[in-house]
């Protein structure tokens, strides 16, 4: 649809950017043509990278993904430091996060070490006690994006409903593509540069009281 805009003369430059927040019409915004600086954290960059070279088609877009890991208040866990072929596209159809199929069983071990609780990702309905105390040993995780490690919050891998939560992430029995959803446009101001041929990744601006991440220096 970008070139549609640019041979018609609407925009000069065959780019767009997302930042997302349900609920919130200020900080939910598509952007066409270029970059919209109040939508990314004041003082961050944003860091371009060049897009996975087998998928060029402008309705596509990914990147190589070189590792993924969790972390809680005393676990820590990393998948290894170079996965094979991964990479993740990004897809506002898709409402949370899908991991990939050969990460599935990792992914699930990750989860029971942090919460002491056994997850299945074919099953992310399935609801799990949380009480607040029980909270605060859920993980955030982060993803390994051109060695930069992007950290996605437990608010937005997890739906907690009282004393209840239920996963955010789920896997398709076959389907080895990580795919990032709605939820990490929440999280990260999103530009995708068709001219250049880049995916460019910045701290999104975030509404007043949402969740921070506590757990970074556990992995770095």
């Amino acid at each position: 649809f970008m070139n549609q805009f640019v041979n018609a003369g609407l925009v000069h430059r065959n780019v767009f950017s997302i930042s997302y927040k349900p609920g919130n019409s200020f900080y939910t915004k598509i952007t066409f043509g270029g970059e919209d600086l109040t939508m990314k954290q004041f003082g961050t960059p944003i860091i371009y990278h060049k897009i996975r070279g087998a998928y060029m088609k402008e309705a596509t877009w990914a990147l190589d993904m070189k590792a993924y890991g969790m972390a809680n208040q005393k676990v820590k866990k990393n998948s290894a430091a170079n996965l094979y072929s991964a990479f993740i596209q990004f897809d506002t159809q898709v409402s949370g996060f899908h991991v990939g199929w050969n990460s599935k069983s990792n992914v699930e071990f990750f989860l029971k070490q942090a919460t002491g609780l056994k997850w299945d990702l074919y099953k992310p309905d399935e609801y799990k006690k949380c009480t607040f105390y029980q909270w605060t040993y859920y993980p955030d995780m982060y993803l390994d994006i051109g060695g930069h490690r992007y950290w996605i919050s437990r608010d937005l891998l997890f739906t907690r409903k009282g004393e209840w939560c239920k996963l955010n992430i789920y896997t398709r029995a076959g389907y080895n593509q990580w795919v990032a959803g709605l939820s990490w446009f929440e999280q990260y101001y999103t530009v995708f540069d068709n001219d250049k041929k880049t995916i460019g990744l910045a701290p999104a601006r975030l509404p007043p009281r949402f969740a921070q991440l506590p757990h970074h220096q556990l992995l770095n």
